[in-house]
């Protein structure tokens, strides 16, 4: 009952908004106490390397309408997949939306290593998005502001949840990480959000900001919030450390220079809580499957369910249960920054911006890459008590 409720004001924007106004208000929102609150909780039962546990079924799925990128964005190598671009077919997306009905999944994210305003049948899939009821989430580079506004206003119940992906605040930077795309592009493209939304974050299309941050951008971060917040609330653009999960880690490796701070991959719990879907309507359990090597069944010969409980998942499962025998390529090769160290940093970020608006870029830059380096002193020997405290500090 609950989610079905939550669906029906989510398109209604003359409730949603001054709803999701109250709530920012009651909980503090964008307040230096409430990003300071957000980060010492990620401090609670803290795991380095969790152990996954399956699931009894997957939960909210990816799909892959293209693996094709109008950019090569260097933290992504998209450019380096070994499979061919290709479109998904409105035949196989209706397929997968079908089986994934059938269990119960709802929700769905038109997303995984392409850029999804290029599917040049993209209204056809957001209106079998809409024929079968689905909750979906767009993201995208913004490179394309008139197929972006044509599609919103086209599908105002159904293109109502959009991530722009912007790595840099000025053209320079920007376009250094996101090669190929125009920054001029980027800002059109959040003109058109904020028309859509009548100059009311939120209020018709919730809107949120993703950023990969590095050495490369880290000053930047104080004039996201300068130049970007008229478009979205501060507390929705959402900062994420580098990973290298990548065909390439090089740019990884050259930007983060905190080797305590990241953990190999495995073992991984995508396997275990998600099954997503490639332009064929192939079953993966990894979301950036570049070379489909996680690939573990096919909706036209199998049913959901009988992929989730298949060998080939356990055959996967078990490598990353006992990774001294992993044989998958992507999976050896995949390192990230541990969770809570990503999550306390993207509040972190927030909370200097917050709590000193005056700080200079290269002054921001200084606080975060010596709070990352503090950090990365405290983890060389797994001290969780330093750590923690490190953190604290940083938050007082």
């Amino acid at each position: 009952m609950m989610p079905s409720i939550k669906r029906f004001i989510r398109k209604a924007p003359s409730i949603y908004y001054p709803l999701k106004v109250v709530q920012r208000t009651l909980r503090g929102e964008n307040t230096p106490e409430f990003y300071r609150n957000e980060g010492l909780r990620q401090l609670e039962a803290i795991e380095l390397v969790p152990v996954p546990k399956k699931r009894a079924m997957g939960g909210p799925a990816l799909i892959e309408i293209t693996n094709g990128c109008n950019l090569n964005c260097l933290m992504c190598s998209t450019k380096l997949s070994t499979r061919p671009p290709s479109l998904m077919t409105p035949e196989d997306f209706e397929l997968v939306l079908r089986e994934l009905k059938s269990v119960g999944i709802s929700s769905i994210a038109l997303h995984t290593v392409g850029e999804t305003f290029i599917h040049k049948k993209l209204h056809q899939i957001l209106a079998l998005v809409r024929k079968h009821g689905f909750t979906t989430r767009l993201s995208t580079n913004a490179q394309l502001p008139e197929k972006i506004e044509a599609i919103c206003r086209e599908f105002p119940d159904v293109a109502n949840n959009i991530r722009f992906s912007i790595d840099g605040a000025t053209k320079e930077t920007y376009e250094l990480i996101r090669k190929g795309g125009k920054f001029e592009k980027v800002m059109e493209s959040l003109e058109v959000i904020h028309r859509i939304n009548r100059g009311k974050p939120n209020s018709r299309v919730f809107f949120a900001i993703d950023a990969v941050i590095s050495m490369t951008n880290f000053r930047e971060i104080p004039l996201f919030f300068e130049k970007f917040s008229k478009y979205v609330w501060p507390e929705y653009m959402n900062f994420h450390l580098i990973n290298g999960v990548t065909p390439d880690s090089s740019f990884f490796r050259e930007v983060f220079p905190f080797p305590n701070l990241v953990r190999y991959h495995p073992p991984c719990a995508k396997p275990f809580n998600s099954l997503h879907f490639t332009y064929d309507a192939k079953a993966t359990h990894c979301s950036r499957d570049y070379n489909g090597e996680l690939v573990v069944g096919d909706l036209h010969e199998q049913s959901y369910m009988d992929i989730w409980n298949s060998e080939a998942s356990e055959k996967i499962r078990n490598q990353h249960r006992d990774i001294s025998s992993l044989e998958i390529e992507a999976c050896k090769n995949c390192y990230i920054p541990y969770a809570v160290v990503s999550d306390v940093v993207t509040n972190y970020v927030k909370y200097l911006y917050v709590s000193q608006p005056k700080l200079s870029p290269d002054g921001f830059h200084d606080c975060v890459v010596r709070f990352l380096q503090d950090m990365d002193d405290a983890l060389a020997d797994n001290n969780l008590e330093k750590f923690k405290s490190v953190v604290q500090a940083q938050f007082t």
